[in-house]
């Protein structure tokens, strides 16, 4: 894995995505009175607040959930390079092996015959426990990074 540069570039050419989007909160209901595109409202042309203003909070939310999504795609694809299928693998590897121990610490522990855990055993379990679950949610945040895009697999082509 390898980290890239240029994202500023990338960030610029994304924010003007917003100028072709636009948001159906307002055109369903019938109100033309309210800007329609990302242009006619300010979000990324890099003007002041009072632009924003004139969107309804829906409008204005649904314009920064875009750009906030187009920005995490552009900063990922810049920060993670090279990553191959074989990568994931490996790490799926370790959290089925962390996942492994964690619940072999919680059955020797159930095998015990006292009643309650010494403080050394508590600590053990809690980290192998945290190590489990913050692997397991960077997994998962990994898979949904390549799901969405956002992390090119090398030799894969995208959907």
């Amino acid at each position: 894995m390898a980290f890239g540069s240029g994202v500023a570039h990338q960030v610029s050419s994304i924010l003007s995505l917003g100028d072709i989007v636009e948001p159906l909160f307002d055109r369903r209901h019938g109100r033309a009175d309210h800007p329609e595109t990302a242009k006619e409202t300010g979000l990324g042309g890099g003007k002041t607040d009072s632009a924003h203003r004139a969107l309804s909070a829906r409008q204005y939310l649904y314009q920064l959930n875009l750009e906030a999504r187009a920005l995490t795609r552009a900063e990922a694809l810049e920060a993670v390079v090279g990553v191959t299928g074989d990568e994931v693998r490996r790490v799926a590897r370790v959290l089925a092996r962390l996942r492994g121990r964690y619940l072999a610490r919680v059955i020797d522990l159930g095998t015990a015959e006292r009643k309650t855990l010494t403080e050394v055993e508590y600590t053990d379990l809690r980290r192998a426990r945290e190590q489990y679950e913050e692997l397991e949610h960077g997994f998962t945040q990994l898979k949904a990074a390549i799901e969405a895009g956002e992390i090119d697999l090398e030799g894969m082509r995208s959907d």
